[in-house]
């Protein structure tokens, strides 16, 4: 297993679902062929309790020029102060995801506050 692709996902709220209301952060798709089998957040520092949710645009779903994306994964987020003993807040979410040519990844904080995320698994 490798990091296949990471960004830091943005500090601004959106609670909508549906993929194009509100504001988002492109996530660089890994390469044809790779498999992502997790997906793990770090926050950048405080955190509050709600979740970050991902959005896919994929031609296995739509036709290329689609523009539609499709809620695919909400990753909790839990509540941590940090502090000298307490670290930030990270997660590690299982997925079995195999990216194909033109599939396109974006995210969006259900709370304002920055996130690194990273895609990890095999590539081709």
């Amino acid at each position: 297993m490798q990091l296949l692709a990471s960004a830091t996902i943005g500090n601004t709220a959106n609670t909508n679902l549906d993929g194009t209301t509100g504001t988002y952060y492109n996530f660089p798709a890994p390469s044809q062929g790779s498999r992502i089998v997790a997906w793990r957040v770090i926050a950048t520092g405080n955190s509050s309790a709600g979740r970050l949710n991902g959005f896919l645009r994929s031609q296995r779903h739509f036709s290329a020029s689609s523009a539609t994306y499709r809620h695919f994964i909400a990753i909790p987020i839990a509540a941590v102060t940090v502090s000298g003993t307490v670290q930030q807040w990270s997660w590690t979410e299982p997925d079995d995801r195999l990216v194909i040519q033109g599939d396109e990844f974006k995210f969006a904080t259900y709370i304002g506050e920055t996130f690194f995320l990273e895609a990890w698994g095999d590539a081709p």
